[in-house]
């Protein structure tokens, strides 16, 4: 029987604490904040008359079936949310969790990537989904193997220089 590595693992999305907390809060806005603006919004639009023709009325229902869909999906994510610990993280290997040094093989360039969960992502600071195609390529590689990325619109062959635990 073959161990699923972390990063496989479709049931289980991997987040820090401070990204449980995020989704938990946007969650918590969701329900409390949008939701019962739009059930007001629902009431003063019902209350103008004929539904029929009644666009603000169309709009605030369309509005409520956005903001159910989405809270189903933040819901489903929290319930497969799984905290990453210390000892979660291989400092060995690229995985969920570490920040990566790489070495470019056209320009000599080091290059570095933090691969987290779905809940902290956020390209312009290189924090990168661990579930995203790029990152799936280096999972599991270890510190010196060689791989061929799309970096800049172009394959690019790197070295893994250096594994770090971010949490």
């Amino acid at each position: 029987r073959r161990e699923v590595r972390p990063w496989e693992d479709a049931e289980t999305l991997w987040c820090t604490a401070e990204g449980l907390a995020r989704r938990t809060a946007e969650r918590d806005q969701i329900v409390n904040v949008q939701m019962r603006d739009n059930a007001r919004r629902i009431g003063e639009a019902a209350s103008h008359g004929d539904l029929s023709e009644n666009s603000e009325y169309k709009f605030a229902l369309e509005e409520r079936d956005l903001l159910r869909a989405r809270l189903a999906k933040v819901n489903e994510d929290l319930s497969r949310a799984r905290v990453l610990e210390t000892h979660d993280v291989p400092t060995d290997q690229v995985g969920i969790g570490t920040r990566v040094t790489l070495r470019r093989g056209d320009t000599g360039a080091l290059v570095t990537m933090t691969f987290l969960g779905p809940f902290e992502t956020d390209v312009e600071r290189s924090v990168y989904n661990y579930m995203a195609p790029l990152s799936q390529k280096l999972m599991g590689t270890p510190v010196g193997a060689r791989v061929t990325i799309a970096l800049e619109g172009h394959d690019v062959e790197v070295e893994i220089v250096a594994v770090e635990s971010v949490v």
